[in-house]
């Protein structure tokens, strides 16, 4: 058990920590530091690095977490469900709007029209609004399940007198 309930926090703390890092610190860092052209073409590199943390992520916490409550499900409602929705944003995130959002950004590129170009950048940039929408929501249901981890993670009474005892 001690060794899922690792694998549990480590999980949390990358994704977490990469999800804050990339969006308040490496993100605006890059646009800050490149031109906007290069700097898209930059992070543009990295999201699909950044979905794939996105899906196995939440995929490991939401099984090392229902093997951890594993008796106890209708105790762990609340947790569970944050993971679950996480879950299900991560993918739209990544499968739909992300998709959506680089064909786009190849269209605008590959586009001469300077009209239909503008009209693809609007687009692009509503999808780029929905997937920000959506992170920030991951990252702030994610905040709030570490409230939560303590209670995932604690030791049960069996597991707390093996360790009192020696055995």
């Amino acid at each position: 058990m001690a060794i899922v309930k690792y694998v549990h926090l480590l999980t949390l703390c990358i994704w977490v920590g990469g999800m804050v890092f990339f969006t308040f610190i490496g993100a605006p860092a890059i646009f800050r530091e490149l031109p906007r052209d290069m700097a898209g073409v930059a992070v543009g590199g990295i999201f699909p690095k950044y979905w794939v943390m996105g899906y196995i992520c939440p995929l490991l916490l939401l099984g090392t977490l229902l093997y951890i409550v594993w008796g106890n499900i209708e105790g762990f409602k609340v947790q569970i469900g944050i993971l679950a929705l996480v879950t299900a944003l991560s993918f739209v995130s990544g499968m739909a709007v992300g998709v959506k959002a680089h064909d786009i950004k190849a269209q605008m590129n590959a586009e001469q029209d300077a009209v239909k170009k503008e009209e693809l950048h609007k687009e692009f940039r509503k999808m780029h609004g929905v997937s920000a929408v959506m992170n920030l929501a991951v990252i702030l249901l994610m905040l709030g399940y570490v409230w939560y981890v303590p209670v995932v993670i604690k030791p049960s009474f069996k597991e707390s007198a093996k360790s009192f005892l020696g055995l």
